[in-house]
């Protein structure tokens, strides 16, 4: 639909909501930016934000915490908020027993991940909505995801007994708990670091492991539910340049067909669904998040650059509805939800006459007109805007598009200058407002997508920026030879927790190792790789243990393996003009092919003492003498590389 229609449509719902909201009472959430909280400011429970004004309330009266985390696009979410916090039995056992605290998991990613191993202990699994019942002091002595109300009313009632009557009980518990999720996060001391540091084994088994559970019928991995699980795409794209076997062709091509051709996909609209509820790929979960099609869009350009340039086209289709759908006057949103009017995926079913006039008209958006598709979600994620700037610095080059070079530089200008704060990054943006500083993901994300920008622009500028970052992000996060989620000194929580296992994209930790790896190549500062050696020593047995927790080491590894294809440019000291400098022009022409292993550095040749610009190669670990830039070509390399 017009940006007009848009705002009448969005501005005819608010006056809606308003006018609905007027017969009811706000709690403490009215205050907040996020629009998970916003959601629940209305509800009859008397919520509160995270922070200690609840925490001290909660000392004062003697009573438990009900913690419930989630965030706004989350279906199940949306059910229990109808079922259960807008209805007045349940508040009223809240509003009596409990201090009830509502977290967005978006804007506090290290609650959550403490959280969230909770209930790993609890349940063996986790998810969201998340409800966590702790003491006043933090600790969980109950965690779950998901309760119908008539579950919830029991849980609550008998906890709430409980406290009355044995306290001690609860307490006994959270103890336990509290010392379970000290040895899941326990500090690892850095190991000798040796030649047998690297176990390239693992890459090994981490191929044959996927092999044992790919679906040969469907594509993907597992059944159901399925995800995508891009990482797995990558990972087999590197083991396919590195060994040339067709098995991690076939698996990444069969995955990659079965999801666009299946139902996960959005064939009118555009973009991927989160998951498939089915092994088929057939019945998308609708709710769709801007990380999952950012890696999509990676996975399915890799696969065009290195395949089929089919998919390339499919990329196109990705990231041409990330900029009709998510995209907002700064920066990329962060989900697309998957309710709309109280039921899941309503908007995305059609009638037969509402099939007709689709058939009869190809503008799409006439078609979100019709379907009132909006965009409410309009808070800006540190983490996905920087993986949006990697995934459109690659595709402005695969698909010979400098329209998205030029937003992945504005996007990176807006992380720096509104999404960064006296050097510290925030994890978001909304209403002009920075909410919670950064956690170890918010950095590593924007690191890659500032590095995978320089890579394309050459542009010094985002290698200055991702630099400056890293350091930080190394000044914050980093101990005793590990990562840590949370920021040393200014962490509340009772555990600070390591986000280390690959999930439905990366995590922070392992694209973090990525990105040392590459500005060690880039730099050549050693701090750089002993940092990332003494983290990959203390994981060096859990990825033995499970490789495909740490997938995305295991192309980390290969790389590492491989050495890499390192080019050096010799050229003219870059002044003030620098999109204008020629010598830097006839640079980045000349990278004009493409691989996964690929970095590049920059020197002023005056004091190299050369009297011209020149190129070296460096390649299987060994350095090419210098040669005229102008007589570098293609064919100069002879590793696996590949043409744009």
């Amino acid at each position: 639909m017009s940006s007009n229609n848009k705002k009448q449509n969005k501005n005819k719902k608010s006056n809606s909501e308003s006018n609905i909201k007027l017969d009811k009472k706000s709690n403490n959430l009215l205050d907040e930016t996020s629009p998970y909280l916003l959601q629940h400011a209305y509800n009859p429970v008397n919520w509160f934000p995270w922070g200690e004004k609840a925490f001290n309330l909660a000392k004062k009266e003697n009573k438990p915490i009900f913690l419930s985390i989630g965030y706004s696009t989350c279906h199940w979410c949306h059910v229990m908020e109808k079922e259960s916090f807008e209805d007045e039995e349940v508040a009223k056992i809240l509003n009596d027993n409990f201090i009830s605290i509502k977290v967005d998991r978006e804007e506090m990613p290290a609650v959550d991940s403490m959280y969230m191993d909770s209930a790993m202990i609890f349940t063996g699994s986790g998810g969201w909505p998340l409800t966590v019942i702790t003491d006043s002091d933090k600790k969980p002595f109950f965690a779950g995801t998901y309760y119908p109300k008539v579950s919830l009313i029991r849980i609550l009632n008998n906890i709430s007994n409980t406290w009355e009557n044995d306290p001690s009980k609860l307490k006994n518990i959270a103890s336990e708990v509290l010392n379970n999720l000290n040895n899941l996060n326990k500090l690892n001391k850095n190991q000798n670091i040796n030649s047998d540091l690297f176990n390239y084994s693992t890459i090994e088994k981490g191929f044959e492991t996927l092999k044992e559970r790919f679906d040969g019928q469907y594509g993907g991995f597992g059944y159901s539910p399925k995800f995508p699980s891009v990482q797995n795409i990558l990972f087999l794209n590197r083991y396919y340049i590195d060994t040339e076997d067709i098995n991690a062709k076939l698996m990444v091509e069969k995955t990659l067909d079965g999801m666009f051709n299946g139902g996960i996909f959005d064939h009118i609209g555009g973009g991927f669904s989160r998951y498939s509820v089915d092994g088929q790929w057939l019945v998308p979960h609708f709710e769709k998040m801007m990380y999952d099609n950012g890696m999509l869009a990676i996975a399915y350009l890799e696969a065009g650059i290195l395949f089929d340039k089919k998919y390339l086209k499919i990329a196109k289709k990705i990231l041409d509805y990330c900029f009709r759908e998510m995209l907002g006057e700064n920066g990329f949103y962060t989900a697309q939800d998957a309710d709309s009017e109280g039921e899941e995926g309503k908007y995305y079913l059609f009638t037969i006459n509402d099939v007709r006039k689709v058939l009869g008209n190809s503008d799409a958006e006439k078609f979100c007109k019709i379907f009132d598709i909006t965009r409410e979600d309009e808070k800006n994620l540190s983490f996905v805007n920087g993986l949006m700037i990697a995934t459109l610095a690659l595709g402005g080059k695969a698909l010979h598009n400098d329209d998205y070079i030029v937003k992945a530089e504005e996007v990176g200008e807006f992380i720096l200058s509104k999404l960064t704060h006296n050097g510290i990054l925030y994890t978001s943006y909304k209403d002009g407002k920075l909410r919670n500083k950064g956690v170890l993901d918010d950095y590593a994300y924007v690191i890659w997508g500032l590095l995978e920008l320089y890579k394309v622009t050459l542009n010094t500028k985002w290698l200055t920026a991702s630099e400056e970052m890293t350091n930080k992000m190394i000044d914050l996060f980093f101990e005793d030879g590990n990562l840590y989620l949370s920021a040393s000194g200014i962490d509340t929580l009772p555990i600070r927790t390591k986000n280390i296992y690959d999930g439905a994209i990366p995590s922070g930790n392992n694209i973090a190792i990525l990105n040392l790896m590459n500005l060690y190549s880039i730099t050549n500062n050693n701090d750089y790789k002993d940092i990332f050696e003494s983290i990959l020593s203390n994981l060096n047995q859990d990825i033995e243990k499970n490789p495909l927790a740490f997938v995305t080491v295991l192309s980390g590894l290969i790389y590492n393996k491989t050495g890499g294809i390192h080019i050096n440019f010799y050229i003219d000291s870059i002044d003030s003009t620098y999109s204008k400098d020629p010598a830097l022009k006839i640079a980045k022409d000349k990278l004009d092919f493409w691989s996964p292993f690929l970095t590049v550095s920059i020197f002023d040749r005056k004091n190299e003492e050369f009297n011209e610009n020149k190129v070296s190669i460096c390649e299987n670990m060994v350095c090419k003498p210098p040669i005229p830039i102008d007589s570098f070509s293609f064919e100069d390399i002879t590793s696996k590389i590949i043409k744009y």
